[in-house]
């Protein structure tokens, strides 16, 4: 499978081999978060605000944390927690699992660059 944001604001889960779609999720404004796999998860932000945790099988939403301002970056998942940041300038750990987060680390500026994973 190959996973990828788009313009038009969904999550399109692609054959990689074909490059047949086998599904897509809408969120409310575009995606240009490059997706995080992990044990079968996808994880991805949206400029609607959210990172998203979706079943990379099926695409059902399994959960959703609001940063209040769009994210463009791409997160990373290292050892069950996933790192983002946002435009309100904010730095995010996340736990996958429970879907909480862990902490935030004020930068003083919009954060665009994605961590290393």
């Amino acid at each position: 499978m190959v996973y990828v944001g788009s313009n038009d604001g969904k999550i399109y889960a692609l054959n990689a081999s074909s490059g047949e779609q086998i599904w897509n999720y809408t969120t409310n404004n575009f995606v240009f978060s490059s997706p995080a796999v992990d044990k079968g998860v996808v994880y991805i932000g949206s400029e609607d605000s959210n990172v998203y945790a979706l079943n990379a099988t099926n695409c059902v939403r399994i959960w959703a944390f609001s940063t209040n301002d769009p994210i463009e970056l791409s997160p990373a998942v290292v050892n069950g927690a996933i790192y983002t940041g946002s435009w309100c300038g904010d730095v995010y750990s996340l736990d996958a699992s429970k879907r909480t987060k862990l902490w935030n680390y004020t930068t003083g500026d919009g954060v665009d660059s994605s961590p290393p994973s």
